[in-house]
Protein backbone atom coordinates (compact mmCIF):
# COMPACT_ATOMS: atom_id res chain seq x y z
CA UNK A 1 0.00 0.00 0.00
CA UNK A 2 2.33 2.39 0.66
CA UNK A 3 4.41 1.67 -2.85
CA UNK A 4 0.55 2.71 -4.26
CA UNK A 5 0.76 6.13 -1.88
CA UNK A 6 4.14 6.52 -3.49
CA UNK A 7 3.45 6.14 -6.98
CA UNK A 8 -0.22 7.84 -6.58
CA UNK A 9 1.80 11.17 -5.04
CA UNK A 10 4.49 11.13 -7.73
CA UNK A 11 1.65 10.52 -10.16
CA UNK A 12 -0.36 13.44 -8.93
CA UNK A 13 2.73 15.70 -8.47
CA UNK A 14 4.13 15.19 -11.93
CA UNK A 15 0.60 16.23 -13.49
CA UNK A 16 0.27 19.01 -10.76
CA UNK A 17 3.77 20.22 -12.49
CA UNK A 18 2.65 19.81 -15.87
CA UNK A 19 -0.65 21.53 -15.55
CA UNK A 20 1.31 24.71 -13.65
CA UNK A 21 3.87 24.79 -16.36
CA UNK A 22 1.17 25.21 -19.31
CA UNK A 23 -0.03 28.00 -17.07
CA UNK A 24 2.92 29.90 -16.71
CA UNK A 25 3.74 29.28 -20.59
CA UNK A 26 0.21 30.74 -21.49
CA UNK A 27 0.50 33.24 -18.95
CA UNK A 28 3.88 34.28 -20.62
CA UNK A 29 2.63 34.49 -24.30
CA UNK A 30 0.00 36.90 -23.47
CA UNK A 31 2.59 39.09 -21.33
CA UNK A 32 5.00 38.83 -24.88
CA UNK A 33 1.91 39.74 -26.99
CA UNK A 34 1.11 42.66 -24.81
CA UNK A 35 4.72 43.98 -24.56
CA UNK A 36 4.39 43.52 -28.23
CA UNK A 37 1.58 45.68 -28.77
CA UNK A 38 2.90 48.11 -26.50
CA UNK A 39 6.13 48.44 -28.36
CA UNK A 40 3.92 49.00 -31.30
CA UNK A 41 1.69 52.02 -29.34
CA UNK A 42 5.53 53.63 -28.49
CA UNK A 43 6.51 53.42 -31.99
CA UNK A 44 3.93 55.19 -33.30
CA UNK A 45 3.69 58.00 -30.84
CA UNK A 46 7.86 57.92 -31.05
CA UNK A 47 7.22 58.25 -35.19
CA UNK A 48 3.98 61.30 -34.71
CA UNK A 49 6.47 63.02 -32.28
CA UNK A 50 10.07 63.49 -33.93
CA UNK A 51 7.74 63.41 -37.45
CA UNK A 52 10.67 60.88 -38.61
CA UNK A 53 10.59 57.26 -39.73
CA UNK A 54 14.24 57.40 -39.89
CA UNK A 55 15.49 53.80 -38.47
CA UNK A 56 12.49 52.08 -39.79
CA UNK A 57 12.16 49.75 -42.06
CA UNK A 58 8.44 49.79 -44.16
CA UNK A 59 9.28 46.07 -45.43
CA UNK A 60 9.54 44.89 -42.07
CA UNK A 61 6.04 46.60 -40.31
CA UNK A 62 4.55 44.95 -43.84
CA UNK A 63 6.38 41.69 -42.89
CA UNK A 64 5.01 41.93 -39.31
CA UNK A 65 1.31 42.63 -40.52
CA UNK A 66 1.52 39.81 -42.99
CA UNK A 67 2.24 37.50 -40.13
CA UNK A 68 0.23 38.81 -37.80
CA UNK A 69 -2.76 38.31 -40.12
CA UNK A 70 -1.93 34.93 -41.11
CA UNK A 71 -1.68 34.26 -36.72
CA UNK A 72 -4.96 36.19 -36.73
CA UNK A 73 -6.52 33.86 -38.82
CA UNK A 74 -5.55 30.48 -37.25
CA UNK A 75 -6.05 31.97 -33.89
CA UNK A 76 -9.59 32.86 -35.55
CA UNK A 77 -10.22 29.37 -36.38
CA UNK A 78 -8.71 27.35 -33.38
CA UNK A 79 -8.85 29.22 -30.23
CA UNK A 80 -11.10 32.51 -30.28
CA UNK A 81 -9.11 33.70 -26.79
CA UNK A 82 -7.26 36.95 -25.97
CA UNK A 83 -4.49 36.01 -28.53
CA UNK A 84 -7.15 36.46 -31.06
CA UNK A 85 -7.92 40.17 -29.67
CA UNK A 86 -4.16 41.11 -29.27
CA UNK A 87 -3.60 39.94 -32.79
CA UNK A 88 -6.29 41.87 -34.36
CA UNK A 89 -5.41 45.27 -32.14
CA UNK A 90 -1.88 44.82 -32.89
CA UNK A 91 -1.89 43.84 -36.72
CA UNK A 92 -4.39 46.97 -36.72
CA UNK A 93 -2.43 49.80 -35.19
CA UNK A 94 0.94 48.33 -37.52
CA UNK A 95 -1.43 49.05 -40.48
CA UNK A 96 -1.75 52.59 -39.24
CA UNK A 97 1.85 52.91 -38.74
CA UNK A 98 2.57 51.79 -42.28
CA UNK A 99 -0.29 54.07 -43.85
CA UNK A 100 1.16 56.86 -41.34
CA UNK A 101 4.78 56.69 -42.46
CA UNK A 102 3.50 56.38 -46.13
CA UNK A 103 0.90 59.20 -45.92
CA UNK A 104 2.37 61.69 -43.70
CA UNK A 105 6.39 61.36 -43.85
CA UNK A 106 8.58 62.52 -46.47
CA UNK A 107 11.32 59.94 -48.14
Amino acid sequence: QQHLLVGSSATLSILFVYMLSRLIAELLFVVAECVHLGGIIGLIFSVRRRKSAAGISLKTQILTVIFLVVRFYCSLVMEKDIHTLLDVVTAGLTVYLIMYIRNNLKG
